[in-house]
């Protein structure tokens, strides 16, 4: 079986979860602060499709299940549609 990647919890246990300031200091937000400073179309471009990329290869290898797949484009589409 394949080693599995956390996407969502890979801070679990390394910050608090009521402290933004915690977050901050772990890098949170930085890719809304890369982001603030780019074109839509650098955004999709830079971040949108090579993250899209990533969790189809990580399907493809079992490491990403459907469940985080569907998130994954629901939350590309609303990007998307932002953007």
């Amino acid at each position: 079986m394949a080693k599995t990647i956390q996407l969502l919890t890979a801070r679990c246990g390394k910050i608090r979860p009521d402290s933004v300031a915690d977050y901050l200091a772990h890098d949170g937000f930085s890719a809304l602060k890369k982001a603030m400073n780019m074109s839509p179309m650098e955004i999709i471009n830079e971040l949108l499709i090579p993250a899209l990329d990533a969790v189809g290869k990580g399907f493809e290898q079992g490491t990403v299940f459907l469940p985080q797949l569907l998130m994954s484009a629901e939350a590309a589409g609303a990007a998307f549609d932002y953007l």
